[in-house]
């Protein structure tokens, strides 16, 4: 397999390495999902960005276990905007598996403390977290003082 991110990318989307009318649209795309991952702690602290078929999985990544679903993931958020399906039964499952795998990510990035890159306000207040998708009704969380943080489903 390649080891560029951007030809990696463009197979998965079932374009060639050589055909390169959309790299711009899909290197923005790619960068936008990567500072997704960047926020979710996921690759390096400071970020991380394409600028073309250069940039590999391993300047990114190196933790082999986060490696597939982190391709998969920035595949399926290219795919959804890029080439959106036609259905929107497919698109809503497409948006189940980005949640699920960003989800997944998030844990495995942050086994110990998850949720140490949200406020406990937007857990309390259920702000933007909740809205993301990444802490559901109901959820329960430790802070650095092993303290516990519930968030109920009301936003009030």
């Amino acid at each position: 397999m390649d080891d560029s991110i951007l030809n990696t990318i463009k197979k998965m989307l079932g374009l060639s390495a050589d055909y390169t009318p959309f790299d711009t649209d899909i290197i923005v795309l790619i960068n936008s999902t990567l500072m997704t991952l960047t926020q979710a702690n996921v690759g390096p602290s400071e970020g991380y960005r394409i600028t073309g078929p250069d940039n590999t999985w391993d300047e990114f990544l190196t933790n082999s276990v986060m490696l597939e679903p982190a391709k998969e993931y920035i595949y399926l958020k290219v795919k959804l905007i890029f080439d959106p399906p036609a259905s929107s039964a497919a698109a809503d499952a497409m948006n189940k598996a980005i949640d699920e795998i960003l989800w997944r990510l998030i844990v495995q990035s942050e086994s110990v403390d998850t949720f140490s890159f949200m406020s406990k306000d937007s857990l309390i207040r259920g702000g933007s977290a909740i809205n993301a998708g990444v802490v559901e009704e109901d959820s329960q969380v430790y802070d650095d003082d092993d303290d516990i943080w519930t968030y109920d489903g009301d936003d009030g």
